[in-house]
């Protein structure tokens, strides 16, 4: 089993239907010692030896802020 948090436990965005860059933070807390997909991710990318340069979640806000998305 792998420890994720669901949808509602993370922190996190989506592109909606109208180029909107939409942020999300977490409804409920996590109860158990689990992480976010993003960070299961990066432990994975660090294990195979791929860089993953993403620290947090604010640089890939960072990133996408790059893009042509309406905040």
């Amino acid at each position: 089993m792998i420890p994720l948090k669901t949808y509602f436990e993370t922190e996190g965005g989506f592109i909606n239907w109208q180029n909107f860059l939409r942020k999300t933070k977490p409804s409920v807390e996590s109860h158990y010692e689990c992480m976010a997909l993003w960070e299961f991710v990066r432990e994975i990318a660090n294990i195979a030896s791929i860089p993953y340069e993403f620290k947090q979640l604010e640089y890939f806000y960072k990133i996408i802020n790059k893009f042509d998305f309406q905040l």
